[in-house]
């Protein structure tokens, strides 16, 4: 007997105790049973959201189905869009039998993702009470009673942020997260999930199965042109058939680093070069930031020499951390050092940002003060170079789902990110937001065109800090378009070297020392 058909007989026997209810599937259409069989396997593999078309389509059917009803609704615990229907389906199958085991769980984990938050203590309640449950679901009853307490707080208290959907331009039914922009915000990178994955719908080993396949990362880039974004396209020249996905990209946009796992057991960090219109062949990062565990995510500082990443391994506070590691005359990453227990915490901790003013930090955590799942957190860097103070980003921009991936742009002014809503065109969506922050960042971004001959030109850009003789950073403009950008955290006066072959170098002063707010430069 397979695994699904296990699971339904032990569920049908918990129901016979109950209230004496069985589903008999004999009368099914084959094709019925066949479908159940699926949904069930999918759920055994974890992949609820991706089943929950199977039960609903199945309980249509057989509406008077409880066992169908509870299927779908756990299911659709994991749909944003669904979560409404998902609690008032949960309260139903409550109401036929309150002994289901972990029924009070999910009642209150839905009624948290509604906003229902006495109810939500009520049931939450109800499963701590039980003594037959295991220390690890009791721990997890904790951490949700501390949710649905700062989720109260938090939404009783909003800040002035505002959200809004970047709509079907870029987001869709499928999964659209890990939003990657430019400085400017000229450039979005995302990675797509959904009916137009270039693999289908495949299995854990990459092999083609309509059945119970899911469907793989892809890379997608949108332009932004007069405040509105362009209709998404996959990055053709990085996209497989496997699961391909984007991490963050560098200020400018010339360098964009992936996450791939290469059938090693573990996910590592690559780096891909834009060089014209596409971009290279991700190659691992070397050096010590990938390791044996799980290293998903990263961010690269505005003058290229520190990489904040997160890492599954095993010298961390627990689950993912976040670390920095340096960059050294190799062009490899070493010493690499945990942030330490003011930003990390016992559970995940992930998908750092540090932002263009080289010192402010934004990530995601499921500890501290999260209304749910991962919020996103704030900090800004010590004279010591330490993250001491952090601070919650508060309500709306945090919900009692996922909120993951922020990444402002260089003026402060707006940000995008990833986030599971009922708003939402289907799974997780990419949002815009403007935050309204007291304090704008400062820093000067400078960006233009090289041109030679009235053609746009390859040219290296050299930046300085002279009153320190300390090389800042190197950027290059594109060999298609002349482009580049380069982002000047305030407190220093830097030089600007422009360099074509034989041609002479041509030099732009840029002052930042006594900078307060965002500016911004355009130096052809």
């Amino acid at each position: 007997m397979n695994t699904p058909r296990i699971l339904l007989l032990l569920f049908i026997v918990g129901f016979i105790s109950a209230n004496a209810q069985v589903m008999n599937v004999r009368k099914w259409r084959k094709t019925e049973r066949d479908s159940l069989d699926k949904g069930l396997q999918m759920v055994d593999d974890n992949y609820f959201a991706q089943a929950m078309p199977i039960f609903q389509n199945l309980l249509s059917n057989h509406p008077d189905e409880i066992f169908l009803k509870y299927s779908y609704a756990k299911c659709a615990l994991y749909r944003p869009d669904k979560h409404a229907e998902a609690y008032q389906n949960l309260k139903d199958v409550y109401a036929k039998n309150k002994k289901l085991p972990g029924i009070h769980y999910d009642l209150a984990l839905a009624a948290h993702y509604n906003y229902q938050f006495d109810e939500a203590d009520t049931y939450v309640d109800l499963f701590g009470r039980n003594r037959r449950i295991s220390p690890e679901e009791r721990g997890k009853a904790e951490i949700l009673k501390k949710n649905i307490a700062y989720a109260r707080y938090y939404s009783a208290r909003p800040t002035k942020a505002k959200i809004s959907n970047l709509g079907p331009a870029v987001n869709s039914e499928g999964e659209e997260y890990v939003p990657a922009i430019t400085a400017d915000e000229s450039k979005l990178i995302f990675t797509y999930a959904g009916k137009k994955s270039m693999g289908g719908l495949q299995n854990a080993y990459l092999q083609e199965d309509l059945e119970t396949g899911v469907y793989m990362e892809d890379i997608y880039l949108a332009s932004r042109k007069n405040g509105q974004f362009s209709q998404a396209v996959p990055l053709d020249s990085l996209n497989t058939t496997g699961p391909d996905a984007a991490i963050s990209l560098s200020n400018d946009g010339s360098i964009l680093f992936v996450y791939q796992d290469l059938d090693d057991g573990h996910g590592d960090i690559y780096q891909s070069f834009l060089i014209g219109n596409n971009f290279s062949k991700p190659q691992k990062l070397r050096g010590r930031v990938n390791s044996y565990s799980w290293d998903g995510h990263c961010s690269l500082s505005p003058d290229g020499k520190t990489l904040y990443f997160s890492s599954e391994r095993s010298e961390g506070f627990g689950g993912r951390d976040i670390y920095r590691a340096s960059l050294a005359a190799d062009s490899s990453w070493t010493n690499v050092v945990n942030l330490g227990d003011s930003v990390n915490t016992p559970l995940d901790d992930d998908a750092p940002f540090i932002h263009a003013d080289g010192k402010t930090l934004f990530y995601s955590s499921k500890g501290r003060t999260s209304m749910g799942g991962y919020d996103i957190f704030k900090a800004v860097m010590n004279s010591d170079s330490s993250f001491k103070k952090v601070e919650h980003l508060g309500f709306p921009i945090n919900s009692p789902s996922d909120d993951i991936f922020f990444v402002p742009a260089a003026n402060g002014k707006s940000a995008y990110y990833s986030s599971a809503r009922k708003e939402g065109l289907g799974m997780k969506d990419i949002y815009r937001v403007e935050p309204e922050f007291e304090n704008a960042p400062a820093l000067v971004l400078v960006k233009g065109k090289v041109m030679l001959e009235g053609r746009p030109a390859a040219a290296s850009v050299e930046v300085s800090i002279p009153a320190r003789n300390k090389l800042f950073n190197v950027v290059y403009a594109n060999a298609v378009n002349g482009d580049y950008l380069v982002c000047l955290p305030a407190g220093e006066d830097y030089l600007l070297r422009f360099n074509k072959d034989v041609f002479k170098t041509q030099e732009k002063h840029i002052k930042a020392s006594d900078l307060t707010v965002y500016s911004e430069q355009v130096v052809d």
